[in-house]
């Protein structure tokens, strides 16, 4: 069985052509990318920070993915994830954080 796996991005450009080149090798991996996050068993968020709104939007979306996927384990990366890596891993679901 193929292990699934759910990407999303918050914030600018390049978080979202990240996450998109991330899913492509997500995909040669043998990854199975989920339509949605309820289904997943990892869930990948590329983080922003560069506004007040914008950490607000992330936190939120963890906290939405956590309650809509509990049994996937989250990896969060990018802004968010490289300036508070420590207050993210206690976050509910959070396993990883990859700045």
């Amino acid at each position: 069985m193929q292990t699934s796996v759910y990407c999303a991005s918050i914030g600018c450009r390049t978080n979202q052509e990240e996450i998109a080149l991330l899913e492509r090798g997500l995909c040669a991996a043998g990854f199975a990318i989920a339509a949605a996050a309820a289904s997943a068993d990892i869930i990948i968020v590329n983080s922003c920070s560069v506004t007040a709104a914008a950490e607000g939007k992330t936190r939120r979306l963890l906290q939405a993915l956590a309650r809509a996927a509990p049994q996937a384990r989250i990896a969060v990366t990018g802004c968010l994830a490289q300036q508070k890596p420590r207050e993210l891993l206690g976050w509910p679901g959070v396993a990883w954080v990859a700045g």
